[in-house]
């Protein structure tokens, strides 16, 4: 058995988020898990602390609005079944060192914590199989998510940079891969 069929059994979830940004004090403000045949575990808007300024970037990429987020559950009302979720699970994320960093950061704000789980970068895999030598360091090229589907043609759903459209284009990199 090889990784790619490992990330596809029943142990593995799929997770993604967005976020107010990409500093330390970012917040999720959107996450969504689906197992490995792409059924929805968790899918939610997630309230910040703290409202997103007017000017803010992200909000640029994925759509999400204050307004939007205005009657979404916070963090700490989520917390539990998220861990619950992933509790045993190995985790696959495109781009896992942000969304752990993320998750991390979110959960802090609540005095929280997020419990020890096994992330698995889906774009590290990605990269690994295009096979660009990164200009950084000894890996490979990290590729957007949108570049990925686009280069294996995997079939799109929903809007990109939105979790749940963007765990099932992880899925479906991991099902072309395989």
């Amino acid at each position: 058995r090889n990784l790619i069929d490992e990330l596809l059994d029943d142990r593995c979830v799929i997770l993604d988020t967005e976020t107010t940004g990409l500093s330390n004090t970012a917040e999720i403000i959107e996450i969504s898990l689906i197992d490995s045949q792409g059924n929805v575990l968790l899918d939610t808007l997630v309230k910040p602390k703290r409202k997103m300024r007017a000017d803010n970037k992200a909000v640029a990429i994925h759509g999400i609005t204050n307004e939007m987020l205005e009657n979404a559950p916070k963090w700490d009302a989520i917390h539990d079944t998220f861990c619950n979720l992933i509790k045993g699970k190995r985790v696959v994320i495109y781009n896992a060192k942000y969304d752990v960093r993320l998750l991390k950061q979110t959960a802090d704000k609540y005095g929280l914590t997020i419990p020890e789980f096994e992330p698995e970068c889906a774009m590290m895999i990605y990269g690994a199989w295009e096979g660009t030598k990164s200009k950084y360091d000894s890996g490979y090229k990290w590729h957007k998510l949108d570049d990925a589907v686009r280069t294996l043609g995997v079939k799109v759903q929903g809007k990109s940079h939105r979790s749940l459209t963007d765990c099932l284009m992880t899925l479906g990199v991991l099902q072309k891969l395989r």
